[in-house]
C-alpha cells in the first residue's frame, strides 16, 4: 500500500502539536508494516529531518512558474492531487484538519479538535469563515475521519452531522525521543534559567494559547488569592495570548503583580525545547482550566512524561487523558480553584503521589499502538 502524506506542517522544524502528531506516526509506522511505502509531501522545501532507509519517502512538489500558484490553497488544489494521480497513490493522509477540495484517491483527514465550533466567538472571524467551511467540507468528503478522543468523536457527529461508522478514534502517542532534548537538573541550569526568565524555585506552570476558554484570568485570579500564604511561589504561563473578547491578560498580570508587591507571575509567548523541559521537570503544578479540548493538549502530556501533577478541569475530554493521574477543580469558581492550588503545593505526598500515576498513565498514550490503529484505519479506507 501506497500512502502519501501532507507534511508540511514538518517543514518549519517548529514543535507544534501537530508536528508531533506526525513524527510519532512516523517513527512507528515503517517499523510496524515496512511492506508499506510512505511517501512525504512538503510544499516549500524538505526539513532536516533524518527518516533513514525506511521506507519513508520525501518529494517537495514544484510549482507553476506563476506567481498566483504558489499559495497553499492552489499548491494543494492542483500541485497536490496531481501528483497523487499520476504516481498512483492508494490513500492520502491529512493529519492537519482539511483535505484538498479535489482527490483522486481515498482519503483520511485528521481533525484534531473542533473548539471553533463550539466557541466561534474565540476566534478571528476571517479566520472562521474560511477555515471552518474547508474543515466541513473535509470531514464530509474523507473516506474516513480520525479523531484523538470519544468527545471529539462526539462534536464531529454533531456539529458535521457526520455517521458514526466514518470517524474513528485513534489516541494519540507521544514519545521521549520527541521531546527530551536532555536537558539536566543541575545548579547551573537553574542559574541560566533564572537569569534568562527570571524564574526561581517553587513555581507553578501553565502552558498552552492563551484562548478564552483555557481561563488565565481566572487562574491569575487565584493564584493572588492565596499570593501571600505561598509568598515564594511563582506562576509561570506560557503561551501566545489570544484574547478575542476575554479580560486582557497582559494588563492584568501587571496589575495583579503590583498588588502583590513582586514579579510573581510571568508570562512569556515561546520558550525552546530545552527551557521548556526544564520547566516541567521542576515545576511543583501543572494547572489548565481549560473547559474545552478535544484531546486535552500535549502540554499535559509532557508534564506527566517529566513527572509534574497536573490539576485540571473535569470536562470535554479531559478525564480520557488524564484519568486519575490529577486532581480536577472548577473553571470559574475562583475560590475551589485556589483551593485546590494551595492544597496540591501544600501536600508534598499527594504530588509526588501523583507523580507517579502520570508516569504510569502516560504510557496508554503510546506511539506504537497509535501507529497500529492508524494502519488498521488504513487498511479499512483501502479495502471497502
Amino acid at each position: 500500500m501506497i500512502i502519501g502524506i501532507d507534511a508540511t506542517c514538518l517543514e518549519d522544524n517548529n514543535r507544534t502539536g501537530l508536528y508531533t502528531y506526525l513524527m510519532s506516526l512516523l517513527e512507528n509506522l515503517p517499523k510496524i508494516s515496512p511492506k508499506n511505502e510512505y511517501r512525504l509531501y512538503f510544499k516549500n522545501s524538505i526539513p532536516s529531518i533524518s527518516f533513514g532507509n525506511s521506507g519513508i519517502s520525501t518529494k517537495a512538489l514544484r510549482k507553476p512558474s506563476l506567481f498566483f500558484w504558489t499559495k497553499k490553497p492552489l499548491w494543494y488544489s492542483y500541485c497536490l492531487p496531481k501528483e497523487l494521480l499520476i504516481n498512483k497513490v492508494d490513500l492520502f493522509f491529512s493529519p492537519s484538519y482539511v483535505l484538498p477540495r479535489w482527490l483522486p484517491v481515498r482519503s483520511i483527514v485528521c481533525i484534531h479538535d473542533i473548539s471553533f465550533e463550539a466557541y466561534p466567538d474565540s476566534f478571528p472571524r476571517d479566520w472562521l469563515s474560511e477555515t471552518r467551511n474547508r474543515i466541513r467540507e473535509s470531514a464530509r468528503k474523507a473516506s474516513l475521519v480520525v479523531t484523538n478522543s470519544i468527545f471529539c468523536k462526539r462534536e464531529i457527529k454533531k456539529h458535521y452531522n457526520i455517521p458514526e461508522k466514518k470517524i474513528f478514534v485513534i489516541r494519540p502517542g507521544i514519545s521521549r525521543h520527541f521531546t527530551s532534548t536532555g536537558v539536566s537538573n543541575s545548579a547551573y541550569q537553574a542559574s541560566l534559567i533564572n537569569k534568562k526568565y527570571d524564574i526561581k524555585k517553587p513555581f507553578i506552570i501553565s502552558v498552552g494559547n492563551l484562548y478564552p476558554r483555557r481561563n488565565t484570568p481566572a487562574l491569575i485570579k487565584a493564584f493572588k488569592k492565596i499570593g501571600e500564604k505561598i509568598n515564594n511561589y511563582q506562576l509561570v504561563i506560557i503561551g501566545k495570548n489570544q484574547e478575542h473578547g476575554q479580560e486582557n491578560v497582559k494588563k492584568l498580570i501587571a496589575r495583579t503583580n503590583k498588588e502583590l508587591s513582586a514579579k510573581r507571575i510571568l508570562h512569556y509567548e515561546f520558550v525552546p525545547d530545552e527551557d521548556l523541559e526544564y520547566l516541567f521537570k521542576n515545576a511543583d503544578l501543572f494547572v489548565s482550566l481549560s473547559n474545552y479540548e478535544g484531546f486535552g493538549c500535549y502540554s499535559m502530556l509532557e508534564a506527566m512524561i517529566y513527572g509534574c501533577p497536573v490539576l485540571a478541569v473535569k470536562t470535554s475530554s479531559m478525564p480520557e487523558v488524564i484519568g486519575n493521574a490529577g486532581i480536577y477543580t472548577s473553571h470559574d469558581n475562583i475560590e475551589k480553584i485556589s483551593s485546590k492550588i494551595y492544597y496540591a503545593i501544600k501536600n508534598r505526598k499527594l504530588r509526588k503521589e501523583l507523580s507517579i500515576k502520570g508516569a504510569d498513565r502516560i504510557k496508554i498514550f503510546s506511539t506504537k499502538n497509535m501507529a497500529k490503529q492508524f494502519l488498521k484505519a488504513s487498511e479499512y479506507v483501502v479495502s471497502n
